[in-house]
């Protein structure tokens, strides 16, 4: 049996090296936190140093759309205080020190509520894109487990449904939850 932490460092080294899911794990693993450190594993080299500098500047750009939630929410005060409760939460201090994805996991769906309230307040078919685009990346990165990228071929289906998905992002926002 593997782990989680070998196999998906495992994973890791072979997007650094371009080899693409080469291991021999038995079981799949969400391919974005290794494919989001592969090419500062290229840069830099493989080091636990720069998965923790990774995973602490994910954890410090969440607190953006944290910030941007409890703002649009309830106003600025409260955007203040979510951003910065989530900026001195033990999880995100304990996660930030470990190789597991987490951090990314925490940005992506931050960042997902963010911009998909963000697309609800603009009522454009661009901002429903956006946000379709990036709820589909935060799907491929930390729950698509065991798919390849999509073949050229296939982006414009998946473009597509990123924005009829962003315009019921938006139409959800729009209708159930509070702005400002």
């Amino acid at each position: 049996m593997v782990s989680s932490v070998l196999a998906s460092g495992v994973l890791l080294m072979n997007y650094a090296k371009g080899l693409g899911d080469a291991s021999e794990a038995t079981a799949f693993w969400a391919p974005g936190y290794p494919m989001a450190l592969a090419p500062l594993y290229r840069l830099f080299g493989s080091s636990l140093r720069v998965a923790k500098a990774f995973n602490a500047v994910a954890g410090a750009l969440t607190v953006l759309p944290v910030f941007y939630l409890g703002r649009r929410l309830r106003g600025d005060a409260a955007g203040l205080l979510a951003g910065g409760l989530f900026a001195a939460a033990p999880s995100l201090v304990f996660w930030t020190s470990s190789l597991f994805s987490e951090t990314l996991f925490t940005l992506c769906v931050a960042s997902t509520l963010a911009v998909s309230a963000w697309a609800g307040d603009r009522r454009s078919a661009g901002a429903c894109f956006v946000a379709g685009l990036v709820l589909a990346a935060t799907q491929f990165a930390v729950t698509m487990v065991g798919y390849a990228l999509p073949e050229p071929e296939d982006w414009v289906p998946l473009l597509g449904m990123s924005l009829v998905v962003g315009l019921f992002e938006a139409v959800f926002f729009r209708g159930f939850v509070p702005g400002r």
